[in-house]
C-alpha cells in the first residue's frame, strides 16, 4: 500500500478490546503510518467512515465483536461501496479468518489479506506493503447497450495476452487473449463489465467472433514471424447454446489462414451444468475438428468429476483462488495439489493460474503443474509489448 498509496496512510483499526487497539496503533506507527484512527465496534466504525474524509487507506478489522461482528461488518461496509482496502484479524480458528476474508472478497471489497492474533509488527508490514488484493473486485463500470453495440462493429475492442509458460524450463507455450474495450473517449473498460451485458443482451455471438477474429489475425501474424504459439480465446456458454458455432469458429480459423491447432478454446467450469448435453455435442464437435479446449477456472464450479471425464477437455486449468498463496496454506495447497492430480490422471495438460510470486511457482510446480500463467511471469500485454517480452526470449520463448 505505501507504494501505490499516499506516503504517510491514514489507518482505521477496528477492535472492542482497548489494549489490542493500543497496541495495532502502536505497530502502525512504527511502520510509518500518519494517521491512525480506532473505532471499538462496527458501528462506531461505520459512524466513523460516513464523517472522515478522505477516507481511510487501510482498515484492520477484528472479526469477533459484541453487538455488531466483523463478519456482519463487511456487509454494511460492502452496502456503502467502502473502497478502503481491509484487512480483517481474528483469535479464532483460521478456518474461520479464510471464510471472512472469502466473503469480503465475494462482497467485492479490496482485501489485503487475514492475520491471525497475536499480530506482530512483520504482518503489519507486510500488510502495508501489500495493499488491496490485485483481483479484487473494481467499482462497478455502467454499460449502455448500444455503445457497446457500436463498440463491436466500430472496432473499438482490443486484445492483451498473457503468456503461458511451461514449469519444467520456463519457456513459452501459449497466449491467453484478453479482451478490452476501449472506447472512443480513450477508457478503457475492462470486461467484467461489459461481457455480461453482452450475454444478457444477445451481443455476445458478435463480440466473440470480433475476439476470434482479432485473436487470430494475430496468431498469423505471429507465425509469419517465427512465433508459432497457440492462442487461447475465452468462449461464453451462452456461445454454446447454438450448434452452428462449431462451423464458425472452423470458417474464422481457415479464414485466418492457420490451423486448428493455433487455437484453444476455455470454457469457465462454473456454467458448466446449463444445457449439458447440447455442450457435450458441440465441445465434441469441436474436438473432431482439431481444437483444445480447455476447462476453465477450475475448482470454482459445481461440475461432477464424471462431468469432467466425459467432456473432451484436453487442458485443465486451476483458478488463481487455489494458487496465490498456496505455499502458506495448507487448504489452499491441499486443493490445488488434488486438482493438478485429478487432471494428470486423466491425461489433461494442468496449468495454474494466477501465479504472483516465487512461492507460488514453487507451490505450482511441486503440485505438478506442467504450464504457468500469472503475474509472476507477465502481466497481460498489448500484442507490441507482448512481442518484445517474447523476443528477450527468443523466437520459442526459449
Amino acid at each position: 500500500m505505501q507504494d501505490e498509496g499516499r506516503r504517510n496512510p491514514k489507518v482505521l483499526v477496528v477492535d472492542d478490546d482497548p489494549f489490542q487497539r493500543e497496541l495495532m496503533a502502536a505497530l502502525l506507527r512504527a511502520e510509518g503510518v500518519g494517521e491512525v484512527l480506532e473505532a471499538a465496534s462496527g458501528a462506531e466504525a461505520l459512524a466513523m467512515l460516513a464523517r472522515e474524509a478522505p477516507a481511510p487507506d487501510l482498515i484492520l478489522c477484528d472479526l469477533q465483536m459484541p453487538g455488531m461482528d466483523g463478519v456482519e461488518l463487511l456487509r454494511h461496509l460492502a452496502d456503502r461501496g467502502c473502497r478502503s482496502a481491509l484487512a480483517l484479524i481474528s483469535g479464532q480458528d483460521t478456518a474461520i479468518l479464510k471464510t471472512a476474508v472469502a466473503i469480503a472478497r465475494e462482497r467485492g471489497l479490496a482485501v489485503a489479506g487475514g492475520v491471525a492474533k497475536p499480530v506482530t509488527r512483520e504482518a503489519v508490514a507486510a500488510l502495508l506493503c501489500r495493499g488491496p488484493n490485485r483481483h479484487a473486485a473494481r467499482a462497478p463500470v455502467a454499460v449502455e447497450v448500444e455503445a457497446l453495440r457500436r463498440g463491436i462493429v466500430g472496432g473499438e475492442l482490443e486484445l492483451h495476452y498473457q503468456p503461458k509458460v511451461r514449469v519444467e524450463d520456463r519457456t513459452l507455450a501459449g497466449v491467453e487473449a484478453l479482451v478490452r474495450w476501449r472506447r472512443a473517449d480513450g477508457r478503457l473498460v475492462p470486461p467484467d463489465a461489459f461481457i455480461p451485458v453482452a450475454e444478457r443482451h444477445g451481443l455476445i455471438d458478435a463480440l466473440t467472433a470480433e475476439v476470434l477474429r482479432l485473436g487470430l489475425a494475430q496468431a498469423a501474424r505471429w507465425r509469419g514471424g517465427g512465433l508459432a504459439v497457440p492462442v487461447a480465446i475465452n468462449l461464453s456458454m451462452d456461445n454454446l447454446r447454438d450448434p452452428a458455432v462449431v462451423g464458425r469458429i472452423v470458417e474464422a480459423v481457415a479464414a485466418a489462414g492457420l490451423e486448428p491447432d493455433a487455437l484453444v478454446l476455455e470454457i469457465t467450469e462454473s456454467r458448466l451444468a446449463q444445457e449439458l448435453t447440447l455442450v457435450k455435442e458441440i465441445l465434441a464437435r469441436l474436438r473432431l475438428a482439431g481444437f483444445a479446449l480447455a476447462i476453465d477456472d477450475f475448482g470454482t464450479g459445481f461440475s461432477s468429476l464424471k462431468q469432467l471425464q466425459d467432456l473432451p477437455f484436453t487442458e485443465l486449468k486451476i483458478d488463481r483462488a487455489f494458487v496465490a498463496g498456496a505455499a502458506e496454506d495448507a487448504s489452499r495447497q491441499a486443493i490445488l495439489e488434488a486438482s493438478a492430480s485429478i487432471g494428470a490422471r486423466l491425461g489433461l495438460t494442468v496449468v495454474a493460474e494466477g501465479v504472483e510470486d516465487a512461492e507460488d511457482w514453487g507451490a505450482v510446480a511441486a503440485a505438478g503443474c506442467h504450464l504457468v500463467q500469472g503475474w509472476h511471469v507477465a502481466r497481460p500485454m498489448p500484442a507490441a509489448e507482448f512481442e518484445r517480452w517474447a523476443g528477450l526470449r527468443g523466437p520459442d520463448g526459449g
